[in-house]
């Protein structure tokens, strides 16, 4: 990994829980909406002001516009006074909508120089220019933020990608990759799609024992060695 470890901690809540209508079985449940998770990030320690809040890929639905309202309001922001916006990828489901794209700043690459202690790492396969935000909350935990390199917990459980997008034996290698270096190094992990996700040893452990059968295992090997390097760490933390 190539992100300096982040040190200042920083709160977070989550503004629209995302949900995906396709399972990675195939199923798919009409009654569910598409729509991706978006959260706010703010120094701990500080009151958050538009200033010093980053906003990630908040293209709210109507519905999640509603509940997004209502959990910004609860730390005393609206949905108008966004300014930073981190956008994971530039899938048309992770943009900005409804706001005025003139008074914000919209980054992907490089973190503002007023946040130095949050980190930004590639993460591609779903898409080329797909990145994770890194940060420490205050929990002292490491939290990545990582669009849809992870869709969500029961997709990367089944090693699913979203096949529907029809993606070459390389970008799903290169998916892989980019899943076994967030299991790798986050303590905990907001996906694409769904709730938070907490990387813990048993996690770790079925995610290894099901990866012989992903498809295009057999490209990268190395990631069940990755993985098993980091169930022993899991394990058996150094003192």
């Amino acid at each position: 990994m190539n992100a300096e470890p982040p040190q200042q901690t920083y709160h977070y809540r989550i503004l629209q829980r995302g949900t995906l209508p396709l399972s990675p079985e195939g199923a798919m449940d009409i009654s569910i909406e598409h729509r991706c998770t978006s959260v706010v990030i703010w120094p701990a320690g500080e009151s958050p002001l538009p200033a010093r809040a980053i906003f990630t890929d908040p293209c709210f639905t109507t519905a999640g516009k509603k509940e997004a309202q209502k959990q910004i309001e609860r730390i005393g922001l609206t949905l108008n006074a966004m300014r930073l916006i981190f956008v994971t990828h530039r899938h048309r489901d992770h943009l900005p909508t409804d706001f005025d794209r003139d008074t914000m700043h919209i980054f992907q690459t490089r973190i503002p120089a007023e946040f130095p202690d949050i980190a930004i790492e590639r993460c591609p396969g779903h898409a080329l220019d797909l990145h994770a935000l890194i940060f420490r909350n205050v929990h002292d935990k490491i939290v990545w933020v990582v669009g849809d390199a992870i869709l969500n917990r029961a997709w990367m459980l089944a090693w699913g990608y979203f096949w529907p997008n029809k993606y070459s034996r390389d970008e799903i290698a290169a998916t892989w990759r980019s899943v076994a270096k967030i299991v790798a190094n986050a303590d905990l992990v907001i996906p694409g799609h769904g709730d938070e996700i907490r990387i813990t040893p048993e996690l770790i452990e079925t995610m290894l024992n099901r990866f012989l059968n992903a498809p295009c295992a057999e490209m990268v090997p190395d990631i069940a060695i990755t993985l098993r390097e980091c169930l022993q760490r899991r394990k058996h933390p150094a003192p």
